[in-house]
């Protein structure tokens, strides 16, 4: 059992970073006017803050 949890632990890291790494590329998609794109900042500081999720880089 602890197998399975496992992979399925990595799986779910692996789905996560993937999407994270999404949201960092497509940023400038999803944010594309300069004032929309100072919106974007306290978008991230949120996530940060909140969930302690990282969208400033895609490293992990």
């Amino acid at each position: 059992t602890s197998y399975y949890f496992k992979k399925k632990e990595e799986k779910a890291e692996g789905e996560y970073h993937k999407l994270r790494c999404e949201i960092i590329q497509k940023s400038t998609d999803l944010w594309p006017q300069p004032e929309k794109w100072k919106a974007r900042e306290s978008v991230f500081q949120m996530m940060k803050h909140q969930y302690d999720i990282n969208l400033y880089f895609e490293s992990k």
